[in-house]
């Protein structure tokens, strides 16, 4: 692999540098009129040598935000389910990307890791894995840890307090927010062991999601999009019972109790009482449990979806295995159609359940990536009720 030695293209190659620098140019216009970067403790980079820069992660644009103001050539560690979309893969592969498969030991990623590190290349990861929903940190694998220590590498940490506030993950649209990006390091561990190490991560990315003090805010139909993360009613805990006020779209009613709330800019519910939306949701998987169910304790069906499919990967593409009423039961997955049981599998066997971009809901069964499609019902609602009732 060529070194990054060359100023203009930072050694990649010719048509990737000219891409990557034209994506930056731009990205930094758009910085400054729309997202208003406040940036500090850039000073802090090492100038030349390798490093792994780690942040936390709750919007599409973070890698952008931490990036693009690295005065070097920087190699991000992406999702492989977002570079294989068309167009927008491809271009974010020439920006420096590369993929990781989520939720299992992906080889080859460590392997484009270790080549571009060794290369020279500052490389981008975000330890949480996946986006939050929420702004408070998602979990962090032991794996950060093991990889810091035997890498021997600077780390520098980039935290974004308002990235959370900008768009958050199940916001259709994005707010009128400044962003804030902070580094901090670099960092060097060479006597902490891997535990250690893991430990200082997460303190060094948790961030408290919040806004820029005396800086314009402004937000337009902040509530589109909130029924799919809050899938019940935090009032009453009607499953679908929240929707968008037609006259406002800042507001949200409940169809069943008839309370309503007003959404804000800093991620709360305005009702009878402020309530941060993060605490409703917590209300919320705490009404419904550890093992979640919809039905009485002695029903073996605990959430069920008519018309819904169930679709498997082959080759490049999503086939359809069957359409039909889906049901979660006490003891698995099961789809029937036509009072036929057409798929039907073990909570055990069930591993690496994700939600992807467009809230596409995943999992994979022997390594075979699957997807459920569940027409007016919340993907994030299938995907808490799975992981709930998970061996």
């Amino acid at each position: 692999m060529t070194k990054q030695t060359t100023k203009w293209l930072y050694g990649m190659p010719l048509l990737d540098g000219i891409v990557y620098r034209l994506t930056i140019f731009g990205l930094k216009v758009v910085g400054f009129f729309a997202w208003r970067l406040q940036l500090s403790g850039l000073d802090k980079l090492p100038k030349t040598e390798p490093f792994l820069l780690l942040g936390n992660h709750s919007s599409m644009l973070d890698p952008f935000w931490a990036g693009m103001y690295v005065p070097r050539g920087v190699k991000s560690m992406a999702s492989a389910a977002v570079l294989n979309v068309p167009y927008l893969g491809k271009w974010l592969q020439m920006c420096g990307c590369f993929p990781k498969m989520k939720y299992t030991k992906d080889r080859n990623s460590m392997r484009l890791l270790q080549d571009n590190f060794e290369a020279g290349y500052p490389i981008l990861l975000f330890p949480e894995g996946n986006r939050s929903w929420d702004g408070r940190l998602g979990e962090v694998g032991q794996g950060i840890g093991r990889l810091i220590a035997r890498l021997q590498c600077k780390v520098v940490y980039v935290t974004l307090p308002s990235a959370s506030l900008y768009q958050p993950r199940w916001a259709t649209y994005p707010r009128w927010v400044p962003v804030e990006v902070n580094y901090d390091g670099p960092y060097e561990y060479r006597s902490q062991d891997p535990e250690e190490i893991w430990q200082d991560v997460i303190k060094k990315i948790t961030v408290t999601p919040k806004l820029i003090p005396n800086k314009r805010t402004f937000g337009y139909k902040m509530a589109h999009g909130l029924p799919q993360f809050l899938w019940a009613c935090p009032q009453c805990f009607t499953i679908d019972g929240l929707q968008v006020d037609p006259k406002n779209g800042n507001d949200i009613d409940c169809t069943h109790c008839k309370e309503h709330w007003t959404v804000t800019i800093d991620n709360h519910l305005i009702g009878e009482s402020k309530l941060p939306i993060a605490s409703a949701f917590d209300k919320i998987a705490q009404h419904f449990g550890t093992q979640p169910r919809t039905t009485v304790p002695t029903s073996t069906i605990v959430l069920q979806c008519p018309n819904a499919k169930i679709l498997r990967r082959e080759d490049s593409t999503m086939k359809t295995l069957g359409k039909g009423t889906l049901s979660i039961t006490t003891t698995g997955l099961q789809l029937e159609a036509d009072d036929n049981l057409c798929f039907e599998v073990l909570h055990a066997d069930i591993t690496a359940i994700s939600v992807e971009i467009a809230n596409l809901l995943q999992f994979r069964i022997d390594g075979v990536v699957h997807r459920i499609v569940t027409p007016k019902q919340s993907s994030l609602m299938w995907a808490f009720f799975l992981r709930g009732w998970q061996t």
